[in-house]
């Protein structure tokens, strides 16, 4: 039986890594749980969101995976400053509607195109990219 789950990017397909496990936070209080559950376990943490990193740097063998995509929130906006503060699982797309909803972005029009990823860490080991829908 094999162990753990196979996670890899999401467009190259280029780096198959098995991780002891994917735990989805959408929460700093569960990042932190994360955080110090695998470090009581002697594990490595890794960390990732929308998995386009194609570098094979995202994904640590054996590690434990932190999902941040919960992490999706829009923070502190300062038009004068033209900054932003944004959680670590926010993608293009979520921040580029968020702008639009604050008045900041006038010339947007929505994309009626997502790249999924799946919900369920069983799903993770597909031998296919996702489809966009």
């Amino acid at each position: 039986m094999t162990r753990g789950v196979l996670v890899n990017d999401v467009h190259s397909r280029l780096n198959p890594t098995r991780v002891r496990e994917v735990v989805p936070v959408a929460s700093l209080g569960a990042l932190v749980d994360a955080v110090r559950g695998a470090r009581g376990r002697g594990l490595p943490v890794c960390v990732a969101g929308g998995r386009h990193a194609m570098g094979g740097q995202a994904f640590a063998d054996g590690g434990v995976l932190i999902d941040v995509r919960g992490l999706d929130r829009i923070g502190r906006l300062d038009p004068v400053a033209a900054t932003i503060e944004v959680e670590a699982g926010i993608q293009w797309p979520a921040l580029i509607e968020g702008l639009a909803r604050h008045g900041i972005l006038s010339c947007y029009r929505p994309v009626p195109w997502r790249t999924p990823l799946p919900e369920h860490p069983r799903e993770l080991s597909r031998d296919r990219a996702p489809h966009r829908a």
